[in-house]
């Protein structure tokens, strides 16, 4: 059976997804027991990648992702180069059809995989030109190698808002809504959504229906940013705010 370790909020995960801080407390978690490798940008989750332990902090009943220069970084998957479709799984990357990896910020399997595994809902809200080509990297990428779980198997069809023309556009305000409407069980409110985005104006537009956001520039969503999120939920943590939320 794959060892399941947790990480302690204390502890910090730095991009290459190595831990930089060790718990020394029971049950420590080292990077001497290589529990937190990761191959890098655009690898897939690990069974000896920590899941993050989210008890004490107020859970949003959803997570809404933009993907271009949050969850991967590039401006879009057709921006110059453009990528090449069908995308497929290599074995510790989504690559199209000429080899060229899609580059994931590696905090983000364990990031889906721990809201997952906490009950909270995933969605997504892009203005991707392509959202085929997004579908097809999300049904590609591999979070669990021994389950074979997929990142598009934890985006419900029907919270997935790749759209970028009419109401779907400049803004994302109609993504929230109809995220919001199509939650399984019934709406939602906002204030029990949680944005993640690299877009400031993005953000304040989330702010200003009710939900939470953080804006997730200079590489992408982290850990760090998932807890600054999740702090603003659960104010007997005692963080200060900034304009609502941080963005």
């Amino acid at each position: 059976a794959a060892r399941e370790a947790f990480l302690p909020v204390g502890s910090t995960i730095g991009q290459s997804g190595g831990l930089e801080e060790a718990w020394d407390g029971s049950g420590a978690v080292s990077a001497a027991d290589g529990v937190a490798e990761r191959s890098g940008v655009g690898a897939g989750f690990s069974e000896q990648t920590p899941c993050i332990d989210l008890s004490g902090y107020t859970l949003p009943r959803v997570v809404v992702f933009d993907l271009d220069e949050t969850c991967w970084d590039h401006f879009g998957l057709d921006h110059k180069p453009p990528f090449k479709p069908p995308f497929t799984w290599s074995g510790s990357a989504v690559c199209d059809a000429t080899g060229r990896p899609v580059e994931v910020f590696p905090d983000l399997p364990q990031i889906l995989l721990s809201l997952h595994n906490h009950g909270v809902t995933l969605a997504v809200a892009s203005h991707d030109g392509k959202p085929e080509w997004c579908r097809q990297v999300m049904d590609s990428y591999v979070l669990d190698f021994d389950t074979g779980l997929c990142w598009g198997q934890l985006i419900p069809e029907e919270l997935t808002f790749i759209k970028y023309s009419g109401k779907y556009w400049p803004g994302k305000t109609q993504h929230f809504q109809d995220i919001r409407e199509n939650m399984p069980g019934g709406p939602c409110e906002f204030s029990e959504m949680l944005v993640l985005d690299d877009s400031k104006s993005i953000c304040q537009q989330a702010h200003r229906l009710g939900a939470h956001a953080v804006r997730c520039n200079n590489g992408g969503v982290t850990v760090a940013k998932l807890i600054e999120g999740l702090s603003y939920m659960t104010p007997a943590r005692g963080v200060k705010r900034k304009n609502g939320d941080a963005v």
